[in-house]
């Protein structure tokens, strides 16, 4: 070699020297450990109700949801949080591990509660801690939970020794005149169940709008189960239902199965869970 080309090796780091063709008795270099990739992060999953300090089978109902979550093992982890007591979404959220995170709305419709108290809840700062968080739909616009409230009447037929195609299913829900969200939910589960036909009848009540179920009751001849779209047993699903039923015309005439609030059914953990992995995969709504 030439010293010019000497002095090139020497000096430009894009070339390499020509390998040696000379044998080498010293041993190789022991390698050090295998370097193992980190796991990969598994989501968060944060429930969210509204919350009722002086009730408290309505935090039951939501916790219930959350172990049978957390035993499904598919979520690093599963917490609750409530509008109107603590944990706040805030608190639970810088709380909680998991990355990314979905927050699921307990709440049967796309109403005031999840449009505007939630997002309010969640806006502190250093919560999100750098996450992607997106949100599923609150859990009364789940599909999945239609064949829940079928099941649960069929069930309750079942257990009465009734025949679904000679009873009625009334699904009753809040309603609330200043706005569709919870006529629209309720009207959706409604005809999606009519299509099956596996009911005498199918229709829908409200506690704060027309129509009434004080009014629906006296409208409909015959058996009839009740189902609740209420996302907890709170005071809707506990108080104004049975005493709306206990004051029903035709009591004594026929048999009334009320089943309570939908949201407290066990299946609905499963619906949830289903819901928030298609939120996780498409980036769900923002949070």
């Amino acid at each position: 070699m030439t010293p010019k080309a000497s002095r090139r090796w020497r000096g430009c780091r894009c070339a390499a020297p020509p390998a040696s063709t000379t044998s080498s008795t010293r041993s190789r270099s022991p390698r050090g450990p295998a370097i193992r990739p980190a796991p990969a992060a598994r989501p968060g999953l944060l429930l969210v109700g509204h919350g009722a300090p002086r009730l408290p089978e309505a935090q039951a109902a939501v916790e219930a949801q959350a172990l049978a979550l957390r035993r499904g093992g598919a979520f690093e982890a599963v917490a609750c949080a409530f509008l109107s007591m603590p944990p706040s979404p805030a608190e639970a959220l810088a709380a909680l591990r998991g990355d990314p995170v979905c927050i699921v709305p307990l709440f049967m419709s796309d109403g005031y509660f999840v449009r505007v108290a939630l997002g309010r809840a969640l806006a502190a700062d250093g919560a999100r801690d750098g996450r992607h968080v997106c949100q599923a739909k609150p859990i009364g616009l789940m599909p999945g939970l239609t064949e829940v409230i079928e099941q649960r009447a069929l069930r309750a037929c079942a257990e009465a020794g009734l025949v679904p195609g000679r009873c009625g299913l009334l699904l009753v829900a809040h309603g609330f005149t200043g706005s569709a969200a919870s006529r629209e939910a309720a009207g959706f589960h409604a005809g999606t169940l009519a299509e099956t036909g596996r009911f005498r009848w199918i229709d829908t009540a409200f506690l704060e709008e027309e129509p009434m179920l004080p009014d629906r009751l006296a409208a409909q001849a015959g058996d009839m189960v009740v189902v609740g779209l209420f996302a907890a047993p709170g005071g809707h699903a506990a108080g104004d239902v049975p005493a709306a039923l206990a004051a029903d015309p035709y009591r004594g005439e026929r048999r009334t199965l009320y089943t309570g609030a939908i949201g407290a059914d066990p299946a609905v953990a499963g619906v949830i869970g289903a819901a928030a992995a298609a939120a996780l995969e498409t980036g769900g709504g923002a949070a």
